[in-house]
């Protein structure tokens, strides 16, 4: 590589499809660390030196809080969200002629792909590299198209029958000059919604990229239940347990990987079996059970709670409910005897709607997506997939069976 690598970090976006979470992607806590320094940590570890951060105007203040390790960082704000090109274009006159690394912010690799990246174009000489995870399942994402191992096209989410092949594009793309990519991008519609990967599939027409086969884990934030398997893939990776300076009571159990944090208190008969998370002000209650979950800071888990493989934010209170393969975003409430069904009799996938489409989410088993600040009533029932709006309210003993809008309330009516 002819010059130094500077690290593009796409931060920008605001996620139409994620909605009841307000809050940003980057922003989301896992094991206690915004998902976008985990993605800053692997950079520096790579050797980059050199960080242009593309926020919006509602993140701004989060960057400033990111650590860099002695990295210099720039930063432009992306004023609208128009997507990775315009983000680029946005960070043209502090990355033109340069050699770029092209990453997204809410995208999460085991190995370290930046490093695999960075090697193949040293090696190769290559203008253009371009990483893809084989993968035989159906991802609502980009396609390579291959051409004697070379990429020669970036297809963005065809139909399940339609891939050019199993690679799944993953953005971590180098570019040896970025006046071209910026030249291709500004040739290409700004109204398409694949601006970028249409600018980078003009550039292979003429200069194929030379493929990186990545075998590691992918984890990614596209919908809100995506929340759930992100915090998956983070416990996983918990290799020991590590206990802060709480309160344990010598009655609770812990077992396997366990991470809690400063100040949490564990009661009387309480169970923690991990891979698990517990934050900084934890209370988990007597006889709480909590299975594969990542608790969040200052929340309470009453008396004969059942959390199992959910994500919790900062602040939420649960007294004696059952919270399966949900997402908490923080500062929700749940009455006693609330609860989440997270399993159809039939067996069958879960749908939900994504911005009026009624989706398939390919899951068995999902629970209830809810929106910062939303209460839930005493016995009040809610059912798969279902998502609950920002400060929303569902009334005692509701049975919830469709979306509640920002701000929404539902009760049961009394004759």
């Amino acid at each position: 590589m002819g010059n130094e690598v500077i690290a593009v970090v796409l931060a920008g976006g605001v996620g139409r499809r994620f909605w009841p979470i307000r809050g940003d992607k980057a922003d989301l806590e896992f094991l206690g660390k915004p998902l976008i320094q985990y993605t800053i940590d692997a950079l520096t570890t790579a050797g980059l030196k050199t960080i242009v951060l593309v926020t919006n105007p509602s993140n701004q203040r989060l960057m400033a809080s990111l650590k860099f390790n002695k990295a210099q960082v720039q930063q432009v704000v992306q004023r609208q969200a128009k997507g990775m090109g315009d983000a680029l274009l946005t960070a043209g006159r502090l990355i033109s002629g340069r050699s770029v690394l092209v990453v997204n912010a809410s995208d999460i690799f085991t190995a370290n792909l930046f490093d695999l990246v960075l090697e193949k174009a040293g090696k190769t000489g290559a203008q253009i590299v371009i990483p893809g995870l084989e993968q035989k399942a159906y991802f609502p994402g980009g396609y390579l198209m291959l051409r004697k191992g070379m990429v020669t096209k970036i297809v963005e989410k065809p139909r399940p029958e339609d891939r050019p092949s199993n690679y799944l594009n993953l953005v971590a793309h180098y570019f040896a000059d970025s006046t071209k990519l910026v030249k291709s991008l500004r040739e290409t519609s700004a109204m398409a919604d694949d601006r970028y990967e249409q600018a980078v599939s003009r550039m292979l027409q003429s200069q194929a990229a030379v493929l990186v086969k990545y075998r590691g884990r992918f984890g990614y934030l596209k919908y809100p239940w995506d929340i759930q398997a992100m915090s998956q893939f983070f416990l996983t990776g918990i290799q020991r347990s590590h206990r802060g300076s709480g309160q344990i009571h010598k009655t609770a159990i812990i077992d396997g990987p366990v991470v809690i944090g400063k100040g949490v208190r564990v009661l009387e008969n309480a169970v923690i079996k991990g891979p698990a998370y517990i934050g900084d002000g934890t209370v988990i209650g007597t006889q709480a059970l909590i299975l594969e979950s990542m608790i969040g800071s200052s929340c309470v888990v009453g008396y004969g709670c059942e959390v199992v493989r959910s994500y919790l934010g900062e602040g939420c209170w649960l007294h004696r409910n059952y919270i399966g393969d949900s997402v908490l975003e923080g500062n929700n409430y749940f009455g006693a005897g609330a609860v989440t069904a997270n399993f159809r009799f039939d067996e069958g996938s879960i749908s939900t709607p994504v911005r009026d489409t009624r989706m398939d989410t390919g899951l068995q088993k999902l629970g209830a997506i809810v929106g910062k600040g939303a209460r839930i009533g005493v016995n009040a029932s809610l059912m798969p997939g279902v998502k609950i709006g920002t400060n929303a309210v569902v009334g005692p003993a509701a049975v919830l069976y469709s979306d509640i809008k920002d701000g929404g309330r539902v009760f049961v009516k009394r004759e």
